[in-house]
């Protein structure tokens, strides 16, 4: 489920935590031809689900660039650097947003055609992912921020430059973002608000 973590879902008939990874098709012969690597995780606390499922990512992926032929010598893209401050903390978290957005809505077009148990299993997998992120809020875990920002320095080519309290400052920012984020989630999930009221109010950019 993309609404919280891509490597994790909920199967609410057995009840039970599922990773899974989506093996490159240019490697798919390394895996007896199957497109995707599945283990479940029991019925265990989200938050140990979300760990092992992080643990078992890095493995993977870390097998799959083994795997891969060494790429050519490139040159390094360049890195902006982003002094922290309040609009940084926001425009940071109005990025992540509009990701998790994009993968709701593929989501959601997923679901069109599923049956009725598949929106209650969204709906379940949902309120667990919200609760966790109000013990996030609440007790200034920085996990899931900490994950986000590697994700999105990654994916556009960003760092931040700011000292301990600083980054501090942007995660708690970022921390109640995702906790808004989440409940919105569900009154989607719910049919009583429509996607595209979850759009940030400012476009994101770096």
């Amino acid at each position: 489920m993309t609404i919280s973590t891509n490597f994790l879902t909920y199967e609410q008939k057995r009840k039970r935590f599922v990773f899974q990874l989506r093996i490159p098709a240019n490697l798919r012969t390394n895996f007896n031809g199957r497109t995707t690597l599945r283990k479940s995780l029991g019925n265990i606390p989200y938050e140990q689900a979300v760990v092992r499922a992080h643990e078992l990512a890095t493995q993977y992926l870390a097998e799959f660039s083994a795997l891969r032929p060494a790429p050519a010598d490139v040159p390094s893209a360049p890195v902006t650097v982003l002094k922290v401050t309040a609009e940084t903390g926001h425009q940071f978290s109005a990025t992540w947003q509009h990701e998790a957005i994009s993968d709701l809505t593929k989501q959601l077009a997923r679901l069109q055609t599923a049956p009725e148990t598949e929106w209650e299993k969204a709906i379940d997998f949902g309120q667990v992912a919200l609760k966790t992120a109000r013990e996030q809020l609440r007790r200034s875990d920085f996990r899931e921020f900490h994950e986000a920002l590697a994700a999105l320095q990654r994916q556009h080519g960003f760092t931040l430059n700011g000292d301990t309290a600083d980054l501090a400052f942007v995660a708690r920012q970022f921390n109640a973002a995702r906790v808004s984020y989440l409940a919105s989630v569900l009154h989607v999930l719910a049919g009583t608000q429509g996607v595209d009221a979850l759009n940030p109010s400012h476009p994101t950019s770096h």
